[in-house]
């Protein structure tokens, strides 16, 4: 797409410059009836103008096929015309080496899927080998290869042990391993699956929830909620009555944080309290009436005609910390940001509370200005991954590349790091080493860099009306 848009862009520019061309002259030009591709009679009555006009439509349109067609009509000796299908000539010949590329690279992929087939059933390859075979095959594969490529029955084998393996490990509370072996891979495979979409939303959640109750190398658990209160949320309320910009539902959001709720609620069931893999104090045996009231609540707020209003969403969020307080008791700080975040996610990713904890991080980023490598990481599946490499920073000739997963950094895993911790071991003072261990996406060697820390200053995008 990318690329028949540069070459519209391209040929459009050329055709401003022929049909200025064209109406500089007296009378307009007519097409030679000497061309042999038309009879005479009718390519005496086509206007060039108008041919060229119909071909920038059809280009517009990514039909360069047709564009071609249209052109042939002209005389090939017309400049503006020989121009013309000359630039139409090399776009052809980009695309079809672009199509030998990927029949190539299918090819390969196709190749890796037959070797593990053809593997001993007592040498049964693992997921996290196979899967990015069959990734990179439907990466390049053409629709009707796709069809085929999922239809395939080691595909399919393939798909459902993952399913099962993906089962057994959530039935033990390991939602980073059944996303890692089995959703993640699913979600690429059939993008516009919203059962699998949901799942990886469901195991994305619950890993998160998890990350937020648990002390890491940067942070313990009380830190993240320090100077929290219930105020912060309502006034946010305020200023989204009277400054967003789309219209939203305080039903949506609501929905939002019963899912939240519930994924907590699971996510705790698989802890020993404070005795356990979480740093929170709370009664375990109280899970169920938590559940239940939650239950309660949905119904009655579920049930009204019209969506509720944001007093009624105001009143459930305090009939929220209530229902905490008088069941599985969790710090009052810790369900005001979950309730919070939660129903926030709905509106857009921009639209965020900076809570105290965070208060510093943030103005320190409006400044754009920062010690560390240029690299902007991301957790959004669970993974560390570099988004991209700011140009001329010293990431950007580290070697790294967007999209490489950051298994480590300075020794220290990444799998249970929050993005803020992630962000302030990677950063440091100008001058000081960083190493990371990571892994380029699709393959399961990690290798190490090290990387010498530097005022990195992130540039501004302008844009104009």
């Amino acid at each position: 797409m990318k690329k028949n848009l540069i070459s519209a862009f391209v040929l459009f520019l050329l055709i401003v410059a022929s049909a200025r061309d064209s109406s500089a002259m007296s009378m307009p030009s007519r097409v030679s009836t000497s061309s042999p591709n038309a009879p005479a009679a009718q390519l005496a009555d086509v206007n060039v103008t108008d041919l060229i006009k119909s071909a920038v439509q059809e280009i517009c349109d990514g039909n360069f096929s047709a564009a071609e067609q249209t052109l042939s009509k002209a005389d090939a000796k017309n400049p503006s015309i020989a121009s013309l299908s000359n630039l139409i000539s090399q776009y052809n010949q980009i695309e079809l080496t672009k199509q030998q590329s990927l029949k190539k690279a299918f090819d390969e992929q196709v190749a890796a899927i037959e070797k593990f087939k053809s593997a001993p059933e007592t040498n049964e390859p693992n997921l996290l080998e196979v899967f990015p075979a069959i990734i990179r095959a439907h990466e390049f594969a053409t629709d009707e290869q796709k069809k085929r490529i999922l239809s395939d029955e080691f595909v399919q084998k393939t798909i459902a042990k993952a399913r099962q393996s993906a089962a057994e490990l959530e039935s033990k509370g390991k939602w980073f391993d059944s996303l890692i072996y089995c959703y993640s891979w699913l979600a690429a495979l059939y993008e516009d699956d919203k059962t699998i979409r949901d799942k990886r939303k469901e195991l994305e959640g619950k890993m998160l929830i998890e990350a937020s109750m648990m002390n890491n190398p940067c942070e313990g658990y009380a830190d993240r909620y320090q100077k929290i209160k219930p105020e912060v949320f309502l006034r946010s309320l305020d200023v989204l009555e009277y400054g967003y910009v789309e219209p939203f539902y305080y039903s949506n959001m609501a929905d939002e944080a019963f899912n939240h709720f519930r994924y907590l609620a699971e996510v705790l069931q698989f802890s020993d309290g404070s005795d356990g893999n979480l740093a929170v104090d709370f009664s375990k045996d109280k899970i169920p009436d938590f559940i239940a009231g939650l239950d309660s609540l949905k119904k009655k707020y579920s049930s009204e005609p019209v969506g509720i209003s944001k007093d009624q969403f105001i009143k459930l969020f305090g009939e929220i910390l209530i229902l905490n307080s008088s069941t599985i008791n969790l710090s009052e700080q810790m369900v005001v940001r979950h309730f919070a975040d939660a129903a926030l996610s709905v509106l857009d990713p921009h639209t965020i509370i900076i809570w105290p904890k965070e208060k510093t991080d943030f103005e320190k980023n409006m400044t754009n200005e920062f010690t560390g490598i240029g690299v902007e990481i991301s957790k959004a599946d669970g993974l560390l991954r570099a988004v991209s490499l700011v140009p001329g920073t010293p990431a950007y000739y580290s070697g790294m590349d967007a999209g490489d997963i950051i298994e480590a950094v300075d020794g220290q895993k990444t799998r249970d790091m929050s993005i803020t911790c992630a962000v302030s071991k990677i950063t440091g003072p100008a001058g000081t080493k960083v190493m990371l261990t990571i892994r380029s996406q699709g393959e399961e060697k990690t290798r190490d860099i090290i990387i010498t820390r530097t005022k990195i200053v992130v540039p501004t995008t302008h844009g104009w009306c």
